[in-house]
């Protein structure tokens, strides 16, 4: 039996042999809801480089995975990084020969494995899932890892209130493994102790992941364009992107 640390520990969630592969295959698979979603958020960060990282010089993406969000952006730096603690999801990254410098580590355990100093980090698909410990001690260590000037970009992608929450908090009352959530209060709540301000914030996925299906890749990217237009609706995206500053004064 798996010890109770190994099952509630993030960390350990994405080190299974062949992990890699299912990430890019069945979550992202070329007609996923999951890729179509990148598709929108990838457009999005394209422009945010180009408004709010005019010196483009180093790059980290944390909790890099298997390369995605790394691949599409690392050409536009002078150095990149990523850095993961799962071996098969990095070697499915390095499989994919990036121009960038990939790094198996914890940094939470050893913070110089990586520099500092950094225009642009991105860190997706991670303070959802890890426990609030794991969240605190992250955001710590990237927001001190951040050029006076760089941005810190990340993702919650089951934010609260949305209609991909409301559809997880019914399927929740079934399962063992409660799908989890976080809403924007407990963001702020999360950078409250550190130097960063949210300077920005956009959402995607207002349609939820579901009607993929029945919609297809080209009409539900059309019409969640459309429909995040509207402030309001805005408000109720599954996906949220945060970009964050250190407040003035902050060093």
């Amino acid at each position: 039996m798996k010890s109770k640390s190994l099952v509630t520990d993030y960390r350990n969630s994405h080190t299974q042999v062949g992990k890699g592969a299912v990430y890019d295959c069945r979550l992202y698979a070329e007609d996923s809801a999951h890729t179509s979603l990148w598709h929108l958020e990838s457009q999005y960060l394209s422009d945010l480089i180009e408004r709010l990282v005019p010196g483009k010089n180093k790059y980290l993406d944390f909790a890099c995975g298997t390369g995605r969000i790394i691949a599409s952006f690392a050409e536009c730096f002078n150095e990149a990084d990523g850095i993961d603690i799962s071996e098969p999801m990095l070697a499915l990254a390095k499989s994919k020969k990036l121009k960038a410098e990939l790094i198996q580590g914890d940094i939470t355990k050893d913070a110089n494995i990586v520099g500092d100093g950094y225009d642009l980090i991105t860190a997706f698909r991670f303070f959802l899932n890890a426990q609030d410990s794991l969240r605190r001690e992250v955001i710590t260590i990237l927001a001190e890892k951040l050029a006076p000037d760089g941005i810190l970009v990340f993702n919650i992608h089951n934010s609260k209130p949305s209609l991909l929450w409301l559809q997880n908090s019914f399927m929740n009352i079934f399962k063992t493994a409660k799908v989890k959530s976080m809403s924007r209060r407990q963001v702020n709540e999360l950078l409250k102790d550190t130097p960063l301000q949210i300077v920005e914030t956009t959402a995607f996925g207002i349609i939820p992941k579901a009607a993929h299906i029945i919609l297809k890749p080209r009409l539900w990217r059309w019409l969640d364009r459309t429909l995040r237009k509207c402030r309001f609706l805005q408000n109720i995206g599954s996906d949220v992107i945060y970009v964050c500053r250190r407040r003035k004064g902050c060093t």
